[in-house]
């Protein structure tokens, strides 16, 4: 999928003579991507962020009230994890002395919210 630049919207494009926007004709066009995570190495630590979509706000604060009691536990002793809502949308955010840990943290806890997810739906 590609959205336009001009007017937004989304468009299923083939390659085959000129690429325009069926809506406004504008031949610039950005490819979609799902929301990607990303690692910074700041220093010693690491960095990575999740954002998962829920149908409705209730099933993501309910989903991150689930969660939030598994990152109260002292056993992540290289890793830190945080996890907030905003409106239908749970960020997790982990930050971590090596990569191995910030992998591991994030595995877990992405595994939790997607399981979340499909219970919501």
């Amino acid at each position: 999928m590609y959205q336009c630049l001009n007017c937004k919207k989304e468009v299923s494009l083939l390659m085959t003579g000129a690429v325009r926007c069926p809506s406004c004709g504008s031949k610039v066009f950005t490819k979609t991507r799902d929301p990607v995570t990303k690692t910074l190495k700041a220093r010693w630590m690491y960095s990575d962020e999740f954002k998962l979509e829920f149908p409705n706000e209730e099933s993501a604060q309910a989903s991150a009230k689930a969660i939030s009691v598994e990152l109260d536990n002292k056993f992540e002793k290289r890793a830190k994890t945080n996890i907030k809502t905003n409106k239908n949308i749970v960020l997790l955010k982990v930050n971590a002395k090596d990569e191995t840990a910030m992998k591991a943290s994030m595995s877990s806890y992405t595994r939790l919210l997607k399981l979340c997810l499909e219970i919501s739906l």
